[in-house]
């Protein structure tokens, strides 16, 4: 068989052949541990500490720092070439169960518990944004009520993320 040309289509060249160029990006996914960017703080834990998903490794949404970076990112990626589109995946916290409990009082076996997030940074964001004091997890674990909290904490955070990014590709895109 004949080798694939070894010349890569710039965008604009790829524009003028009529076709189409999406950016497909996994947001909140960062591969495997040996590829850290950032500080071991901006990386997903789960509530015994360990990462999200073994070795592969989420940023912390919750962190305003991860947040700007990523920003950031999009908007180099905007900047620097003329996508058609930008589609986000992985866009969202990594397998959790955490929902099942909400109907519970008290969780009593942690150890089945799982659900990204608990980073020192997030979980003060949380304890600071709705004026609680003490050990995050043992709340979590004891109060359903704040468990419930937690898991909507963490969606508006997704949430206000996606806007904002969103809102900055946009500003970008439409000069």
């Amino acid at each position: 068989p004949k080798a694939w040309p070894k010349r890569r289509l710039s965008v604009a060249e790829a524009h003028k052949r009529g076709i189409l160029v999406n950016a497909f990006t996994q947001t909140f996914r960062c591969f495997e541990e040996g590829s850290k960017l950032l500080n071991d703080e901006h990386y997903q834990k789960n509530i015994d500490g360990s990462y999200s998903e073994g070795n592969i490794l989420y940023y912390d949404i919750c962190n305003d720092y991860v947040q700007e970076v990523l920003t950031s990112w999009y908007i180099e990626l905007v900047s620097k070439y003329d996508f058609d589109k930008i589609e986000y995946d992985i866009i969202r916290y990594s397998a959790t169960n955490l929902h099942s409990y909400l109907d519970v009082d008290v969780i009593t076996d942690v150890n089945r518990v799982e659900d990204p997030g608990f980073t020192k940074y997030s979980m003060d964001k949380f304890l600071k944004l709705n004026n609680l004091t003490g050990d995050l997890k043992t709340l979590i674990i004891n109060d359903k009520e704040i468990r419930a909290k937690w898991l909507e904490f963490k969606e508006n955070e997704l949430i206000n993320f996606i806007t904002t990014t969103t809102n900055e590709i946009k500003k970008i895109s439409n000069k």
